[in-house]
């Protein structure tokens, strides 16, 4: 036996294949885009999922209060912005490459819908906020989503376990 087995009690090492997680969620042909948009979809029904449960949660906290209509903004915010993270790190956790862009896909569609769906919310109301404030608002989401694709890129650093031989 050589010394090497001798120190890890006699089973030969297997290494893994190092195969980017990227080809292994699509097939081989697909390009890194495609993938990306894929992801970002997955993202995106993510932060549509967390962020109805956060606006539920935060409509009934907001209805408690007296004058819940010095809340909204506040909370529609409380609950928008933690979702834009979750959305891009799990965005982030499905592809595993590129999380900036990753992030700035999935932001860029979050964003998309959340405008579509004000439109059709917000048609009969006139907006207290101004152009400049509303895509200062949209960047600042957009910006939740890339830091949530960073974090969701960010991987254990693995160290060994010492064994101690007697």
């Amino acid at each position: 036996m050589s010394n090497e087995r001798k120190q890890r009690g006699g089973v030969p090492s297997i290494k893994r294949a190092s195969v980017p997680m990227a080809r292994q969620n699509a097939g081989e042909g697909s390009s890194l885009f495609a993938l990306i948009l894929k992801n970002s979809i997955y993202g995106l029904l993510f932060m549509l999922g967390s962020g109805l449960i956060l606006l539920i949660i935060c409509t009934a906290i907001a209805y408690t209060n007296p004058n819940p209509d010095a809340t909204v903004f506040p909370f529609a915010l409380l609950s928008l912005l933690p979702s834009m993270f979750i959305g891009g790190f799990v965005c982030a956790k499905k592809c595993g490459e590129a999380p900036l862009v990753c992030g700035i896909v999935c932001g860029g569609l979050i964003t998309l819908v959340t405008i579509l769906i004000g439109l059709f919310i917000n048609s009969a109301q006139k907006s207290d906020y101004s152009l400049g404030l509303s895509l200062l608002l949209h960047g600042i989401a957009v910006i939740f989503t890339i830091l949530g694709a960073f974090a969701g890129s960010i991987k254990k650093k693995y160290k060994p376990k010492s064994r101690k031989y007697r």
